[in-house]
């Protein structure tokens, strides 16, 4: 078991080393005063400071990693995006009585509809009848269970 790379008998040969250069008598007293120095070093600005500095080295490398996704995201966006409007301008023909509110991929009045569209949007159409299931009549078996 170790704690912060420190294992027990390294443990304690430290707190052995205290007693001998301290004394018995001093090392409450000891303990005190070094309990209060990382009490104000922990709740001072520099530690919060040098924290934060420490925690933006670590997560930078995912940062950068997340930003360029993002600019690659944006510049497919952008092709997509010319790529509709030439869509548009290319096949106004195409559609019913000049220009259509539709997207192109979506589908029109007659077609039909696909994916959630086909679960989602109700249908006119009366529902079918309702047929009883058949259940399949259990033969005898030729020998009894013993």
């Amino acid at each position: 078991m170790e704690l912060l790379g420190i294992g027990p008998l390294e443990l304690a040969f430290i707190i052995l080393i205290a007693v001998i250069v301290i004394g018995p008598r001093d090392i409450g007293k000891f303990a005190r005063g070094a309990g209060r120095f990382l009490n104000r070093l922990y709740h001072s600005e520099e530690w919060k400071a040098l924290n934060q500095a420490s925690r933006n080295l670590r997560t930078l490398p995912n940062r950068l990693a997340r930003e360029a996704a993002l600019d690659e995201l944006e510049e497919d966006r952008q092709k997509a995006e010319k790529a509709g409007d030439a869509d548009k301008q290319t096949a106004p023909a195409a559609t019913q009585g000049g220009a259509s509110s539709r997207p192109s991929w979506a589908a029109q009045p007659g077609e039909p509809k696909s994916g959630m569209e086909a679960w989602v949007a109700p249908t006119d159409d009366p529902p079918a009848a309702e047929k009883p299931a058949k259940v399949p009549e259990e033969s005898p078996s030729p020998d009894p269970p013993v």
